[in-house]
């Protein structure tokens, strides 16, 4: 081989040993001048993108679930629209009571019902009102007493007590059996000629014996009734005539007299039963829930049905 071409694969040989010396001794300084970037980002990074993108607007259910609640507002709007409107109309009703076909004052409307009840018995007949309330969703229903300047029976009421001077006291307020073992040997017997029943404290033990007689007949006496107590005489007077009544779903039903009352025995029962509705209703009305008197009308055993103003 010449010198010449001895010389030139020579050199070519030590450039190709510093041409590879060069490529492999340079990648591990270029990979820490220029490392690589990873193709989709780190994984924290990807999950704060997501967290940006989920931020802006409610997932499906969540989106869901305010469309219901909207749904359930609306509704609750809608129903007490409809009840507001409703309770306007009845209580506009009654205030144009006197605008009705059959709209007569009180004591015409006696007249005629007196008159549908000829023949009867004066005492079996009865003058009722009924009327509707007019109550806000929520009002407390009507249930309460009150005592009748005319009641519309004579109740027979029955004192128990040990006491002499108690038993005085009861029979100076209208008792018309005043006792004490006496009464019980009745009740035991069966004979029970009495309505309503009291009783001083110093007897209770003794009721037990007729309790079972009594209890389901709605006569035992009972210290939060009332009917067990020491003072009886203001016990019996306030409950002389006294009347219970308690409305049914909107309407209120209750008996106000006879046909053999007078009309000023009626009227005067009436105005009792209606302020004591009226304050019931103020009393009630704590929590903004008002009710109203709404349409009235005034019947009688077999009579018609007269829209009166109350």
């Amino acid at each position: 081989m010449s010198l010449a071409r001895s010389l030139l694969l020579r050199s070519g040989n030590a450039a190709t040993t510093t041409a590879g010396l060069i490529s492999v001794s340079s990648r591990p300084l270029l990979q820490l001048i220029n490392p690589p970037q990873p193709r989709y980002g780190s994984k924290k990074k990807r999950d704060e993108k997501k967290a940006a993108k989920s931020d802006g607007a409610p997932s499906k259910a969540d989106a869901k679930q305010l469309a219901h609640q909207r749904e359930k507002v609306l509704l609750r709007l809608r129903q007490k629209r409809e009840e507001t409107k409703k309770a306007t109309k009845l209580r506009v009703e009654a205030k144009n009571a006197s605008k009705s076909s059959n709209f007569m004052d009180i004591e015409t409307a006696l007249r005629y019902l007196r008159a549908a009840e000829v023949g009867r018995s004066a005492h079996a007949t009865t003058i009722s009102l009924t009327m509707r309330i007019v109550a806000e969703k929520g009002a407390v229903p009507v249930n309460t007493k009150c005592r009748l300047p005319k009641p519309l029976d004579e109740e027979r009421i029955a004192v128990f007590t040990n006491s002499s001077e108690l038993a005085a006291e009861a029979r100076r307020a209208g008792a018309v059996l005043v006792g004490g073992d006496d009464i019980i040997d009745q009740v035991k017997q069966g004979i029970i000629n009495f309505d309503k029943a009291y009783a001083t404290p110093d007897i209770v033990s003794r009721l037990n014996q007729v309790a079972r007689i009594l209890g389901p007949k709605g006569l035992m006496p009972n210290a939060k009734r009332g009917t067990v107590t020491h003072d009886i005489y203001n016990a019996l007077v306030q409950a002389s005539g006294e009347m219970t009544f308690k409305q049914e779903g909107t309407m209120l039903s209750l008996p106000v007299g006879r046909a053999s009352f007078t009309d000023l025995e009626i009227v005067s029962n009436i105005v009792t039963v209606t302020d004591a509705i009226r304050k019931f209703m103020t009393d009630s009305s704590a929590h903004n829930k008002k009710a109203y008197i709404g349409k009235t009308v005034i019947t009688s055993t077999t009579g018609p049905s007269i829209v009166v103003e109350v």
